[in-house]
């Protein structure tokens, strides 16, 4: 844990740790400013919850745009099953408020649902909680637009009108959002579920991490896989139903048998952005569990020219993890990265939920990722 002298001097502390990382939050509180998202009464009220933010700073004065999963948890007596809804919820945060030092709550104003019109109906039969909506939403800024990136589980034959015969998939939806209107929407006829050319996609294929900067103007990029590190990339105007392409796969030996020896699997988790000060790489945070239910979060450069190689990762980022609420899973620590901005004055904006039950905004200025970086292992 940290020492008097660690507390005083952030590099210091964070050039001292080790994995497994013992720095926890409360440790690392002094260190930098975390808030919890604070939305209106009225979307929180009879248990419904509001987690996994993603944000987006708007530049200037213009505050940060910020989404949510708003979740219903409820259990459906005819179907002896619990039901998990899933509803996009955006809004705003003035900049004031997360400048200001310390870690009181964020009052997220000019909340608005979004409807998303996802394809087919939830599979109502087979062994699983039923799973509704729009799940785990990234928002990135990309060709001019603001999309949304999220993971829904659909039938796996289309059709199938909530009679799935056991088999479902989850794959990611893509849509443009209108987040400059005062009721922000889902442009028209942009929703679609993203496809992989040539097929192969895994029963579940989530996680992936939409890019906001890097790679050739006119298209769209993801990664996809963390480790290998496969990009998928398609024309940005492409229409609904275009399939993505490889844009490159690669593995870092020493990198990938480093993680390998820790008894862990890397998994996609923020956007993809680029930093003002680091021209040759991109940056993102990905997710990894050290137990069941025990998430730490890193983040990881990739080099900004291709074959887009992942250079290095992080330490673990001290974050508010916090037992899972809802379903319990007793000694689980939730801390889900979901959101990624880099702000007018170089900070990284880094948006998570906790617990399964509610958001939290932190920021980090370069000179600490950096500091992330130089104490892990990983890079050797």
């Amino acid at each position: 844990f940290l020492t008097a002298a660690q507390a005083a001097n952030p590099a210091l502390a964070v050039l001292s740790m080790h994995y497994p990382i013992s720095w926890r939050y409360e440790e690392a509180k002094p260190w930098f400013n975390d808030h919890v998202l604070a939305w209106d009464a009225s979307l929180t009220a009879g248990g419904t919850v509001v987690m996994n933010p993603s944000v987006l700073a708007r530049g200037g004065s213009g505050g940060y745009f910020v989404s949510g999963r708003s979740l219903d948890i409820a259990y459906d007596g005819e179907l002896k099953k619990t039901r998990w809804t899933s509803r996009l919820v955006v809004g705003t945060v003035h900049p004031s408020e997360l400048g200001r030092a310390g870690s009181g709550p964020l009052q997220v104003r000019q909340h608005a649902l979004v409807p998303v019109a996802l394809p087919g109906t939830p599979c109502l039969d087979g062994p699983d909680d039923i799973a509704e909506g729009v799940e785990d939403v990234r928002l990135f800024a990309r060709a001019g637009a603001v999309f949304l990136l999220g993971f829904s589980k659909l039938p796996a034959a289309p059709g199938a009108d909530g009679d799935c015969k056991g088999a479902s998939v989850v794959r990611p939806v893509l849509a443009r959002l209108d987040a400059a209107s005062a009721a922000p929407s889902v442009e028209e006829g942009s929703l679609e579920v993203l496809e992989r050319g040539g097929g192969g996609a895994p029963a579940v294929d989530k996680n992936w991490m939409p890019w906001a900067d890097g790679g050739e103007e006119g298209y769209l990029y993801f990664t996809s896989s963390v480790e290998p590190h496969e990009v998928l990339r398609r024309r940005a105007g492409a229409g609904g139903g275009a399939p993505l392409e490889v844009a490159a796969t690669t593995s870092n030996p020493a990198f990938a048998r480093w993680w390998r020896s820790k008894g862990v699997a890397l998994s996609g988790g923020s956007p993809v952005v680029r930093h003002p000060g680091d021209a040759a790489h991109l940056y993102g945070v990905v997710h990894y569990q050290t137990a069941y239910r025990y998430y730490e979060n890193a983040f990881i450069r990739i080099r900004a020219a291709p074959p887009f190689g992942v250079a290095a990762a992080s330490c673990a980022i001290p974050l508010a993890g916090a037992p899972r609420e809802g379903k319990r899973a007793p000694g689980s620590s939730v801390a889900f990265v979901s959101g990624l901005d880099v702000d007018a004055g170089g900070a990284f904006v880094v948006s998570y939920g906790v617990a399964d039950a509610r958001g939290r905004l932190t920021t980090l200025a370069k000179a600490q990722v950096d500091a992330l970086f130089a104490c892990s292992a990983s890079n050797a």
